[in-house]
């Protein structure tokens, strides 16, 4: 029987240190939703997972070395975004340039990565601009920075947040690589048949044909109803139906549960570009109209509302 393993998975940055922009999104957004996936895939396999941050506050690379270190974990994955100009794109993973085992383990994990993101190789610590990587030289670990993607390249986004589950579980096959252990064969779910309808669980293309390199045939914002006809199904995509327009999609990309809750403005409500009074206004909608609510935590407050697929945050007070 493979060994369960104790696994901290950190998210960069957090809090006021917002980190790169690029697209629309935070890195310490999209960090901490890698961080969320990739536990929850590691711990549906048994093992244990510490995280540094379970939601957007401030964080302590010591702390968080020292929080590693305290709880004798045998790995140690931290996770960001990389930022530069639109062109480049691409997954890097950093390692400590005088650990061999902290090579091999970002080795791992972008070679798993890889399948969905350019590969751009790993790189030591001291190559990058910070130079010397602390979550990498404090932790007694074996450990590892992996900047997942650009964030300021539209495609990289793009790949992520249409494909973010199929990421994070290769992030966890990755780390289960270097320990030369697997994620656990997945039980075969009860017989699906029929059309259904089923949900975005975010912005979705379709392809044409049952292949990631075949053209879009149509776009389902995050939250979007459609149908799945589960009789229809090539390489693992199924045929996918919305608005009459038919075109392929795997399973992992939408829900047959409905991931959010449906409320209603109580008067003309202003929702933010993200959980801050002084952000700017994201959309507004006029009394009584339908918005869905996603059923995440809450951030400082704010909920996270979707209103055809655009995203914004308003206190909970405001809604009905």
């Amino acid at each position: 029987m493979s060994k369960k393993l104790k696994l901290a998975i950190f998210a960069g940055h957090g809090g006021v240190d917002s980190g790169a922009t690029g697209n629309g999104y935070h890195e310490d957004d999209l960090a901490l939703d890698v961080v969320k996936r990739t536990t929850k895939v590691l711990r549906g396999a048994g093992h244990t997972v510490i995280n540094n941050r379970t939601s957007d506050v401030n964080r302590n690379i010591s702390a968080d070395a020292k929080l590693a270190n305290r709880e004798m974990v045998d790995a140690v994955v931290e996770i960001h975004f990389d930022a530069a100009d639109p062109k480049a794109e691409g997954t890097t993973g950093f390692y400590c340039a005088t650990s061999n085992d902290s090579k091999r383990l970002a080795q791992c994990v972008n070679d798993k990565l890889d399948d969905v993101f350019k590969d751009r190789n790993v790189k030591p610590d001291t190559s990058t601009r910070h130079g010397r990587l602390g979550i990498l030289r404090e932790t007694n670990a074996v450990a590892t920075l992996q900047e997942v993607a650009f964030i300021t390249n539209k495609n990289d986004v793009a790949k992520y947040t249409q494909r973010a589950d199929e990421v994070a579980v290769k992030i966890a096959e990755g780390v289960l690589a270097y320990f030369n252990q697997t994620l656990p064969t997945q039980k075969k779910e009860a017989e699906k048949k029929g059309k259904q309808w089923v949900y975005a669980l975010n912005a979705m293309d379709a392809r044409v044909s049952a292949d990631w390199n075949s053209k879009v045939a149509f776009t389902a914002y995050k939250f979007q109803a459609l149908q799945v006809n589960w009789d229809v199904e090539k390489n693992g995509f199924y045929e996918v139906i919305l608005n009459s327009k038919k075109g392929y999609m795997k399973d992992a990309y939408f829900t047959t549960t409905k991931p959010f809750i449906t409320m209603k403005t109580k008067d003309t409500t202003h929702f933010r570009v993200s959980p801050n009074w002084d952000s700017k206004t994201a959309y507004t909608l006029k009394k009584g109209e339908e918005i869905s609510v996603s059923k995440s935590k809450e951030t400082k407050g704010f909920i996270d509302c979707y209103f055809r697929g655009k995203r914004g945050y308003i206190k909970k007070s405001y809604l009905k």
